[in-house]
């Protein structure tokens, strides 16, 4: 084996730049799954750091319904004997880091009531307690101090207060993104007594808890403590993208290193052929090319996993910015190289190499079993048909049997698998058709077309890896386009006020409306948290007026849907609540409110939600009040669009905590959080592109060495170089127009699939394919383009070539 294994190796030498194509497609896969892995995984512990609680044991909340939350209401309720409430409060402040102005959340507790807690209260980690039991004034952890880049000055300066903090870092990690301290320090510095809630710590005891209701004051509810969406669920679509693209990428990468080695082991048929005749088994041979693949990814996966890491690091800032713009949390990159990795990339690099190296080799093994002279045999027409139609079977089998994720992720690799052997199988088939056409007009572009054949023969594993470049282009290009425009069109609708105010303090904002604005038209948007089947829903207000109807977007709706709603027998649920409990119209479901009173009512209607990854449920306006409501919005309706300048201003005057936004803006706002959202996909989509178009040029640099006797024919009849450029470059561009043709009705198949499959079982919520020619039309124009410029070199090296060269290659 040993003398095998040096045999194989030395052949490298002899066929340096195909073994380099190789290697290059190895360590471009590893690169490519390494660097979206490494970012991944940096959100995902950023987010966990993020959302890490200080404390635990908090079961319930009080807050304020009408006025605002006083330290007087706190201390009157610790007199009554609640010795287990904490008062809690959390301001946003403009402070200035390195020059700018960023906004950073300070968060104050009554430490001392904290640490008063019987142990059966509350369990607080010692790393957690010392932000309290030090006193030590405005704390925070060293990665966030790290991460604000405030170098070795513990303090910030806050412009708006005049004044600034001294800060004491704390050497742990289980703080989330905010400065902690003492609620009197924080009070005192802000300059208002107002908290944000008080925390009831201890299990829930109906006695305890009934007493606590009956104490409370008339401004003051007391609502359950229920958990929400992390950071790390509302990106979930956001990595899901990024890492499927990164796998599809590997893949293609992998389609590179077949086709390579495709290349490669075709020079390697002599030296097959001896060995085979010195009584070396073909067993033998397979194994040691197993061996030789698994030894080039034990050099390729630390290179790849290295440069994917570097990758990461350029990337990262762009994706911190992405992510902190979205969805409000700092994704800090790990500066250690994970060298675990390097064994994830080795394992997944190993295992499809082998894989790769099997389909070339059985092909030569089969050709060593043949004399020189005899012609290569290729797979018949009806073998690939039956596959592709055994291949397509089996994904809709997979479809209509079962709702799993992993299922759908096969039934797409099935389809995508039939794909590239349906370019194999038609391919060709074009091609002659073609060449039959254009006989009668052109002898040298009938030749061309003829030839074309022999060139999809020889690269059919890059064709194949461009036509999955060109499908899954087609297919997110579609699923993201189809989701932005169904988005822009939903809030179209959904948004139909002519502006938005946000406030904590809606029953006064409401009645200056009413008393300032009486033309004006203010409906209040009420929201609280339910329950159902043990997880948290978003209760939510909804008027039941004509316009606020035709304002509805519905996915199904029973034909009194309306009526029931507004008699409160009937609700309204999105998208997501009805998936995820596999509800249907007319279902009774019976629900919890924030005093977790039961209701039982029917479904009505199912609408549209998209892209919210909460359970929501629609009632009827004066189903929930205002005491009862935790965050609130009041749509705002009036004829006059120059209204909304002067009562912007006269709102900001009277209440400057209330935001009021305009439609217009809103949705501005929401589309450019869209694009956003889907930059960094699109741009790998443009990389898996780009792949394919370097796996083309390897082909053809490849391609051209064969290529020199009929090329040398050519030339010695008196057909110049230049032409032979011409034909080979329209001979290129047919191919990949050919490929891109075949590609779109896959393409769409797996757009749909994304759509209706993954997102739906990932998700529980889904959208209509709204197709966009024009979209089409580029991307086929744009892939023909990257075609074009991969195949000017290694053609323009064909033109520049001597006839003497060619002629050479007569004699061989």
């Amino acid at each position: 084996m040993a003398s095998l294994l040096q045999l194989i190796f030395s052949n490298h030498k002899r066929n340096l730049l195909r073994s380099l194509l190789v290697l290059s497609g190895m360590i471009m896969a590893c690169a490519g799954l390494s660097a979206v892995l490494i970012l991944n995984q940096s959100a995902q512990n950023s987010y966990e750091k993020a959302s890490e609680p200080l404390f635990e044991g908090v079961n319930y909340t009080i807050e304020a319904s009408q006025s605002n939350l006083t330290l007087q209401d706190y201390a009157f309720l610790r007199r009554q004997g609640f010795n287990n409430l904490v008062a809690l409060t959390q301001r946003t402040v403009d402070a200035s880091v390195n020059g700018q102005i960023k906004p950073l959340n300070i968060l104050g507790i009554d430490w001392l009531a904290l640490l008063s807690l019987p142990k059966t209260d509350t369990e607080r980690p010692p790393a957690q307690l010392q932000f309290f039991e030090t006193n030590a004034g405005f704390t925070i952890s060293r990665g966030y101090f790290d991460s604000l880049g405030l170098g070795n000055v513990p303090s910030l300066f806050l412009p708006d207060l005049a004044t600034s903090i001294k800060l004491h870092v704390l050497n742990n990690s289980s703080q989330n993104e905010q400065i902690v301290a003492d609620l009197s320090r924080v009070l005192a510095l802000v300059k208002d007594q107002g908290l944000t809630r008080i925390l009831v710590f201890g299990e829930p005891n109906d006695v305890i808890i009934a007493q606590l209701k009956s104490q409370l004051p008339a401004h003051l509810i007391l609502q359950p403590m229920i958990a929400e969406e992390t950071t790390e669920q509302l990106t979930a679509s956001f990595h899901l993208n990024l890492l499927a693209m990164s796998i599809l990428m590997f893949v293609v990468c992998m389609f590179v290193v077949m086709n390579a080695l495709n290349l490669l082991f075709s020079k390697r048929l002599q030296d097959f052929r001896v060995l085979r005749q010195l009584g070396v088994g073909a067993r033998q041979l397979l194994i040691g090319v197993f061996v030789e693949m698994i030894l080039l990814s034990a050099v390729c996966a630390p290179i790849g996993v290295m440069l994917g890491y570097q990758l990461a690091s350029l990337a990262a800032p762009g994706v911190s910015l992405t992510l902190e713009s979205l969805y409000g949390v700092k994704v800090n990159f790990d500066a250690g190289l994970p060298f675990d990795l390097i064994f994830i990339c080795f394992f997944a690099c190993a295992i499809s190499s082998v894989f790769a190296a099997y389909m070339p080799f059985r092909r030569i093994n089969q050709q060593l079993l043949v004399s020189q002279t005899e012609p290569n045999k290729t797979a018949p027409n009806s073998l690939l048909l039956s596959t592709t139609v055994c291949l397509l079977g089996l994904a809709i089998l997979l479809i209509c049997l079962s709702n799993h994720i992993i299922a759908s992720f096969i039934a797409i690799a099935f389809v995508i698998i039939a794909g590239c052997i349906s370019v194999i199988l038609v391919l060709p088939l074009l091609l002659n058709n073609a060449a039959y056409a254009v006989g009668s007009f052109s002898a040298l572009l009938q030749w061309s077309f003829a030839d074309a054949v022999r060139v999809s023969h020889a690269s059919k594993i890059a064709f194949c890896a461009f036509f999955i470049a060109i499908s899954a282009n087609v297919g997110m290009n579609l699923m993201v386009d189809s989701f932005r425009q169904a988005t822009q069109q939903w809030l179209d609708i959904r948004l139909h006020a002519q502006s938005y105010v946000y406030t904590s303090d809606m029953p006064h904002v409401l009645d200056w409306l009413e008393s300032e604005y009486p033309h004006v038209e203010a409906i209040p948007r009420l929201k609280e948290q339910g329950q159902f089947a043990d997880q948290s829903i978003q209760l939510r207000s909804y008027p039941t007026g004509l316009r606020h109807q035709q304002a509805m977007l519905f996915e199904q709706y029973i034909s009194s849907a309306w009526s029931e709603f507004e008699a409160g027998n009937g609700v309204l649920v999105n998208q997501q609540f009805a998936l995820t409990y596999n509800l249907t119209l007319n279902q009774q479901v019976t629900f919890y409110n924030s005093l977790l009173q039961p209701k039982t009512v029917t479904i009505a209607g199912i609408y549209y939600d998209y892209g919210n990854p909460k359970l929501q449920m629609l009632l009827p306006s004066e189903k929930i009040t205002l005491q009862s409501s935790s965050h609130t919005v009041i749509a705002l309706f009036f004829d006059d669009p120059k209204l909304y300048s002067v009562l912007s201003s006269d709102l900001d005057k009277s209440f400057p905590d209330a935001q009021i936004m305009s439609t217009e803006s809103l949705l501005r706002a929401s589309m450019d959080t869209f694009d956003n959202t889907f930059v960094i996909t699109q741009g790998l989509n443009l990389v898996t592109l780009l792949v394919a178009g370097f796996s083309l040029i390897c082909s053809i640099l490849v391609i051209d060495m064969d290529n020199r006797k009929p090329r040398a024919i050519m030339r010695s009849i008196g057909v110049s170089a230049r032409k032979l450029f011409s034909l080979a470059l329209l001979q290129y561009a047919l191919l990949a127009l050919l490929v891109c043709l075949l590609a779109l009705p896959f393409g769409i198949g797996l757009s749909w699939m994304l759509v209706n499959l993954i997102n739906v079982q990932a998700f529980h919520w889904s959208y209509p394919l709204i197709f966009d020619y024009w979209m089409l039309v580029r991307l086929i124009l744009g892939s023909l383009i990257i075609v074009f410029l991969a195949s000017l070199l290694p053609l323009y090296r064909q033109t520049n070539t001597r006839l003497i060269e060619d002629l050479k290659w007569l004699d061989n």
